[in-house]
């Protein structure tokens, strides 16, 4: 379990793991997270934002230090979560 709040959770409740868990995104919408797989997924056909999941679910699934999530939240401090991380001329 990489998350603190899911570690504390489940040395509450001796024998038990959290494995699956909803993450609200900023910008709305909810992402169905599958912690042993390091996956999310989205429970309707919606479409989100890079912007809004690299924020919201990679320090859920990805153990990152201290620095390492500095250096990301400085990352994207320029970029609007309602938009993707990537320009659209790369896709020209």
């Amino acid at each position: 379990m990489l998350d603190p709040l899911f570690a504390k959770l489940t040395s509450d409740m001796p024998g038990a793991s959290v494995e699956t868990a909803a993450a609200t995104l900023a910008g709305g919408g909810v992402v169905n997270l599958d912690l042993p797989r390091k996956s999310a997924t989205d429970p309707t056909s919606s479409i989100f934002p890079a912007g809004q999941l690299v924020r919201s679910v990679l320090p859920l699934v990805v153990e990152l230090s201290g620095q390492e999530l500095q250096e990301l939240a400085r990352a994207l401090a320029e970029v609007d979560p309602a938009d993707t991380l990537f320009p659209d001329e790369l896709f020209d």
